[in-house]
């Protein structure tokens, strides 16, 4: 199954001195990412951050309808940012926290679930966004269990078929309901 790809990625700077404030595209994970980094230059050098708001227009479905998620970046100075954090990591770890794909060390599945819940947030949605959209880094189904699912979808057992891709997901092991 291929994914589809972000078209537009809006980054806009809410944050820092009023001549660094503004709106810029790009149409690659990259270009934002080049955006991002001459942005960190000028954020807070001595710990904080400044705040990016961020839109992300992906192509369309077969609906014909394209998928905006938007979220805030918190952009920090060079010298004080983690090795590894950018963009696409803030976003694919919000969407498998969302998906139950990725759970944090201080909480167990159970409690993980029912906080989603008490949120009104479906895994079930999530897992689909993980699964529809390209993301660089996102996790996608293994070919065999993604057969295995299709195959069961076919074959009319729609509840078989997600057990697949909850097992794929959960590294190939049994998923506890």
């Amino acid at each position: 199954m291929t994914r589809l790809p972000a078209r537009n990625i809006m980054l806009r700077r809410v944050e820092g001195s009023p001549h660094e404030l503004g709106t810029w595209h790009a149409r690659t994970w990259d270009a934002a990412e080049s955006q991002i980094a001459v942005m960190r230059r000028t954020a807070p050098a001595r710990g904080g951050y400044d705040k990016v708001l961020v839109l992300v227009t992906f192509e369309t479905d077969e609906t014909g309808t394209p998928y905006l998620y938007s979220t805030r970046y918190d952009i920090k100075h060079p010298d004080v940012t983690d090795s590894g954090d950018n963009l696409a990591r803030h976003i694919r770890h919000d969407w498998e926290f969302k998906a139950l794909r990725w759970t944090p060390a201080h909480m167990d599945r159970d409690k993980h679930r029912a906080f989603l819940l008490d949120l009104n947030i479906d895994p079930k949605v999530w897992a689909t966004r993980c699964d529809r959209y390209d993301i660089p880094g996102l996790a996608t189904l293994c070919a065999q269990c993604e057969a295995n699912a299709r195959w069961n979808e076919a074959a009319g057992c729609k509840a078989l078929a997600e057990e697949c891709r909850a097992y794929c997901r959960n590294g190939h092991k049994a998923v506890a309901s």
